[in-house]
């Protein structure tokens, strides 16, 4: 099942494996969704800034303290192995990590307006625009930082927004078992992709266009 944040009209939608509209669940601001392997859905919203829980269509719970919990939440994954959930705040500069019964159990932080999140067996990869600094001026660059899955800093993949950079404005992240890294790009139009070093491969479009202001991405188990 894929499920699809639509914002502007107040819903959650979900479809199917052809593509066919399957439900919709109803949700002020909606601005993120993730779901868990048993099933339950973790919805962010605007209207109050908080996750919400999800099973069988209806409401369980929420993250923490429920309302107010963030100042914004840009992008939502569940870690299948252990069930935790990272929520990402754009504007909180950080991902607060949960129990899959929304107890908090940690925050990752140094980040500058973080965008997505991905995580596989062994780390979190985590999108970012960190500040740079040049000749006097200040910009913002592009940088993947990965983590350990105790929360400890492993390495990260920086690009300062010169030239011969690949990531012009990266929206969403998702990661193969392979570690291969899809980096969804709003100003490209397209989804690069990179090794687990950081190593550019290239980048999926289309000459059509097909790709217009990417501005989400997951993988399938099966690599779609």
């Amino acid at each position: 099942t894929v499920y699809v944040v639509d914002g502007y009209k107040n819903r959650v939608q979900a479809f199917d494996s052809s593509g066919n509209y399957v439900a919709a669940i109803e949700i002020a601001r909606p601005s993120a969704v993730s779901v868990a392997p048993d099933g339950t859905m973790y919805i962010g919203s605007h209207r109050d800034y908080s996750v919400a829980l999800y099973k069988h269509g209806g409401r369980t719970g929420y993250l923490g303290n429920g309302q107010n919990e963030f100042l914004s939440i840009r992008d939502i994954a569940v870690d299948r192995g252990t069930g935790d959930v990272y929520v990402v705040d754009n504007i909180g500069n950080a991902v607060k990590v949960y129990y899959a019964s929304g107890i908090q159990k940690g925050v990752l932080s140094g980040f500058n307006l973080p965008v997505g999140i991905a995580i596989t067996d062994n780390a979190v990869y985590v999108l970012d625009a960190p500040v740079i600094k040049s000749a006097g001026k200040q910009g913002t660059g592009s940088r993947i930082s990965v983590f350990g899955k105790n929360g400890n800093f492993v390495h990260s993949i920086d690009e300062n927004g010169s030239t011969g950079d690949q990531m012009t404005r990266p929206t969403g992240i998702a990661v193969d078992r392979l570690g291969n890294i899809f980096v969804a790009d709003a100003s490209r139009k397209s989804v690069l992709v990179y090794s687990g070093v950081g190593t550019f491969i290239g980048e999926i479009t289309s000459p059509s266009h097909d790709i217009n202001t990417a501005v989400s991405l997951v993988l399938s188990p099966d690599n779609r």
